[in-house]
């Protein structure tokens, strides 16, 4: 207790110390004092309380997180210190090799400012060569978040970021947004599965609709843009009858967009569906959007399925009432040698029968 009393009060007498010489020699005694390799962050940071604009401290603070890897305050400070006075040597690198870093890192969470990042880490240094694949990866993802928005000025911004990209990677699957009429029915769906992967369902719609008009019938595709078309148009809205039919007929799974429970046969393809979790998630979603209900014993024992994985995850109250909701429980075991064998005596259970 006593070691811990001593320990306190030299703490105190140190930190009046230093405040003491500080005060003496005023904040224009730092603002021009060189960092030396023994200054810590402590010292640094003081430094910067009593001037900020001492550029030096900032730069000295700046290095020592990038060090640490303390990146984001790295490039706090060497901004800052870029700010009073443009940074040379091995600063001015340090902050061009960061904006590389966040670049890399804003691709990765398909954010904007990748872009800005690249240009101004060449700015900075001009022998700094980011990959082509890199510079191609960091304007698509601007373009994409522009392209994306609902204000015709940012939709135009992200047309000439496409512009842009073209002399990067002319192949890019993203250079078909701007040519729906003249790209190929190709590159329509891979441009079509590649914003699906980054969440641009606006876009997906697009290029979805041109492709589905001009005869694609790819799964991949056509399951991304029937759920994005079911993200804009809602839940009672289709795409044309005759076009929804033959995509059932060439064995295109269409039931996350149906409106009732046996559209497109959908009630024959509950047992495929109850078998995956992402299917049978996006099916329960559908059926509570339009309060699906049936009598059928044969859809009783897919939907116990469905109701109890809802249950085990979270997301429904119990998996009986959830069941109760989609499945008339009383009539479906009046008949139960319809019933699937594996849910038989779960759902005479649940109606109460011994």
């Amino acid at each position: 207790m006593n070691n811990r009393r001593v320990h306190v009060r030299t703490a105190s007498l140190a930190g009046l110390l230093v405040f003491a010489l500080g005060a003496c020699g005023g904040p224009s005694r730092h603002a021009s004092a060189p960092v030396s390799d023994t200054d810590t962050l402590a010292t640094l940071r003081y430094r910067l309380a009593v001037n900020p604009n001492d550029r030096a401290a900032r730069v000295g603070l700046g290095l020592l997180y990038a060090r640490t890897h303390l990146r984001r305050a790295a490039l706090r400070e060497l901004n800052k210190a870029h700010e009073l006075s443009p940074l040379r040597g091995q600063a001015r690198r340090t902050l061009a090799e960061l904006l590389v870093a966040r670049a890399k890192a804003r691709v990765a969470a398909h954010v904007l400012g990748a872009a800005a990042d690249l240009d101004r880490a060449v700015t900075l240094v001009p022998a700094l060569k980011p990959a082509a694949q890199l510079r191609a990866s960091a304007i698509a993802t601007g373009a994409v978040a522009l392209l994306n928005s609902s204000d015709a000025n940012q939709r135009k911004r992200g047309r000439a970021q496409i512009a842009r990209l073209v002399a990067y990677a002319p192949n890019h699957p993203l250079v078909a947004v701007t040519d729906r009429g003249g790209a190929t029915l190709a590159a329509l769906g891979a441009a079509v599965r590649w914003l699906h992967a980054r969440g641009a369902r606006r876009l997906v719609l697009k290029l979805g609709n041109a492709y589905v008009q001009r005869g694609g019938r790819d799964a991949a595709v056509i399951r991304p843009w029937l759920r994005a078309f079911n993200w804009w148009h809602g839940a009672n809205t289709r795409p044309d009858l005759l076009l929804m039919t033959a995509l059932a007929r060439a064995q295109i799974r269409v039931c996350d967009i149906a409106r009732l429970p046996d559209d497109y046969g959908c009630n024959h393809e509950l047992e495929r569906i109850a078998a995956s979790a992402d299917r049978s998630q996006r099916l329960l979603a559908r059926a509570r959007q339009l309060f699906w209900f049936s009598a059928e014993p044969r859809d009783a024992g897919p939907w116990a399925i469905i109701s109890l994985r809802a249950w085990l995850f979270g997301a429904a109250d119990g998996w009986l009432a959830e069941l109760s909701r989609r499945v008339d429980v009383r009539a479906v075991v009046a008949a139960p040698a319809q019933i699937p064998l594996y849910a038989r005596a779960t759902l005479l259970r649940a109606a109460g029968n011994p």
